[in-house]
């Protein structure tokens, strides 16, 4: 259920994104530095959008998980608070495949994919066994996503002739924010509105967007 419900942001996103960029970003395949130049601005858009998506989800979680599925799936509200964490990890990731395939790098695509289902499965595999609960399998899947991005885009950025060093600038701002972000959760947690839960989403979800609007502008 936390998955599920996790995954439709992602899907809502990417499903608008990912069908634009490949007959886009193939028209510039012969110069891979225009490419690159352009498709850094994407992306460094997406990062500061999906960021802060990342933390308005789980600052909503209780509300989000309790009107969505009810107060039977309250157990779930953590596994999806963890989750959340990913989403913003997946949005960027889900653009690459465009790219790969724009300029005609399906073997680097193939090599990236299996880093992929080697960190995913590498993580299932010792949490399950290990720690044997749904939260730990939760963290390692946050802990396998962010490796794969890493990997992904290291071998992406080679190709398309974006300095590496440009992951962290794509990184440092966005996180600035979510981290801004997280502070002013942590303070309305503190003295929170009483609320009918509808509301409460709706008050959560506004004051994470207005803040979100007010930090991106401001750094």
């Amino acid at each position: 259920k936390s998955y599920r419900l996790m995954m439709l942001p992602l899907q809502n996103i990417t499903y608008v994104i990912t069908p634009v960029m490949l007959p886009v970003f193939s028209e510039l395949q012969s110069d891979r530095k225009s490419l690159g130049q352009k498709y850094f601005k994407l992306i460094k858009l997406l990062a500061y959008v999906s960021f802060s998506l990342s933390i308005i989800l789980f600052g909503c979680a209780r509300e989000l998980v309790l009107f969505v599925f009810g107060s039977q799936w309250e157990e779930s509200i953590i596994p999806f608070q963890i989750l959340t964490f990913t989403v913003a990890f997946q949005i960027l990731t889900s653009t690459t495949g465009s790219i790969y395939q724009a300029v005609g790098a399906t073997k680097q695509m193939f090599i990236s994919g299996c880093w992929g289902a080697f960190f995913m499965a590498t993580s299932f595999f010792i949490t399950i066994f290990h720690w044997h609960t749904i939260e730990a399998v939760c963290y390692g899947y946050l802990v396998a996503q962010i490796a794969n991005t890493t990997q992904c885009f290291w071998l992406l950025f080679k190709i398309i002739e974006i300095p590496i060093t440009k992951i962290a600038e794509l990184c440092i701002r966005p996180l600035v924010i979510s981290g801004g972000l997280l502070l002013v959760y942590y303070i309305y947690s503190l003295h929170p509105l009483i609320l009918p839960l509808f509301l409460s989403l709706v008050a959560k979800g506004v004051l994470g967007l207005v803040v979100s609007i007010v930090l991106i502008q401001l750094i």
